[in-house]
């Protein structure tokens, strides 16, 4: 009960201090994802909705991981989140916090269990080149756990545990200029 309302608390003192509106926060956004989960390298897409009152938006990232230890074996994750996000500073930066969830799915090669569901916790930063462009780019820093093992390799190494690091760009094709 204590954590629900500090939660409502926080939430109501966000949207107490809600930023001015940004062409960059009325569009849809799609993005390509470089990341790593733990030792696992991957690719992915991604796509957020437009942002509420220019300070929420919800996430769906899915991405091919591939697993170094089982000779780049590859496996997948599809992740759901939502973040909270500064207004843009200076014009070309904003910072957010994201959370959610996360299934992984690692393939028979890997792993006895066909799915394992987790969460993860990031910090973010997206840089906008200018305003006249549509596209951003950004670096995100967290952690990820699900525990799930790949316990067909030898170690049986966890597979999306610990820290994880994406990089990547968005693109915002249905903004709508302010300038």
């Amino acid at each position: 009960m204590k954590n629900s309302i500090l939660t409502l608390c926080l939430l109501m003192s966000t949207v107490a201090a809600l930023p001015a509106s940004n062409e960059f926060s009325s569009s849809t956004s799609f993005g390509f994802v470089l990341n790593e989960y733990a030792d696992d390298f991957g690719i992915g897409l991604q796509v957020s909705s437009p942002y509420i009152a220019d300070v929420v938006v919800f996430r769906a990232t899915g991405t091919m991981q591939f697993n170094k230890a089982a000779a780049w074996t590859p496996w997948w994750t599809a992740k759901l989140g939502v973040a909270g996000a500064s207004s843009l500073v200076g014009d070309f930066a904003r910072f957010y916090g994201e959370g959610g969830a996360i299934a992984a799915f690692p393939g028979s090669n890997l792993s006895s269990h066909s799915y394992g569901i987790g969460g993860y916790g990031l910090f973010g930063f997206e840089f906008f080149m200018s305003t006249e462009s549509p596209l951003s780019y950004f670096l995100e820093i967290g952690a990820i756990g699900c525990g799930l093992r790949a316990d067909r390799i030898n170690g049986e190494p966890l597979l999306v545990n610990g820290l994880t690091i994406q990089v990547g760009f968005r693109g915002y094709p249905f903004r709508s200029k302010k300038r």
